[in-house]
């Protein structure tokens, strides 16, 4: 990761306001029945700049959609 001297010096407010656009990352932990541990990312983006709860909650079932085995 890098950082940017002006950025560093913004409130986070200031520095995401400007981007206009939202990242909402999502990691899942697997195991297997042989105790391998897989971690899977799923991005989601959005010009909208609010990340509310709506946007959270749809990005949730987006990646339960995705998954196979569903989870319980």
């Amino acid at each position: 990761m890098r950082i940017l001297p002006k950025s560093a010096r913004e409130i986070k407010e200031q520095f995401f306001r400007k981007q206009e656009w939202t990242l909402h990352t999502i990691l899942v932990f697997t195991k297997h029945d042989n105790s391998q541990l897989n971690v899977h990312t799923f991005d989601h983006w959005s010009t909208d700049t609010k990340q509310d709860a709506q946007f959270t909650a749809s990005s949730f079932d987006a990646v339960f959609e995705m998954l196979d085995p569903k989870p319980k």
